[in-house]
């Protein structure tokens, strides 16, 4: 590992392997919300819960991508998405998951939190990497992001 540098690759997020009790509760609970609506003469609703089911299945059993991150003097790379210093307005490494979380705060006023998971890196060195060059504050998590990793997504 570079010293001007750390480098990791993570998944987009942490996948939880469902069940096939899973799949028929999503499938139970779609057709009864489809046959409520049809008895309520909603038929275009009927449809967009069965396309919203399947949609759901289907994005359940797929497999998260692996991102690139990256810390540099110059800024953080999460995947894509490039941060410079001066654009980030702090962060925070959450050790308390079962992997543990790099999450950024853009300056920007309408940009989401920004995370990633660290799987095999020491948090600590991470945590004293982004000391030199940014501000650190207890950040959490959005809320939107550990109600998709409880239902398993």
């Amino acid at each position: 590992m570079n010293t001007n540098s750390i480098e990791w690759i993570a998944p987009e997020h942490l996948r939880v392997e469902k069940t096939a009790d899973w799949y028929w509760a999503v499938g139970i609970i779609s057709v009864s919300l489809a046959i409520i609506a049809l008895v309520m003469s909603n038929p275009l609703f009927a449809v967009l819960v069965i396309i919203a089911a399947v949609t759901l299945s289907m994005f359940a059993s797929k497999k998260p991508d692996d991102i690139a991150v990256r810390l540099d003097p110059h800024g953080v790379t999460i995947g894509k998405f490039h941060f410079a210093h001066p654009d980030i307005e702090t962060f925070w490494v959450e050790t308390r998951h079962i992997v543990p979380v790099l999450i950024i705060k853009p300056k920007k006023l309408h940009a989401p939190l920004q995370t990633a998971h660290i799987p095999e890196l020491d948090p600590a060195e991470i945590r004293s990497f982004l000391l030199v060059h940014l501000k650190e504050e207890e950040l959490h998590e959005p809320m939107s992001q550990k109600i998709m990793e409880y239902l398993g997504f």
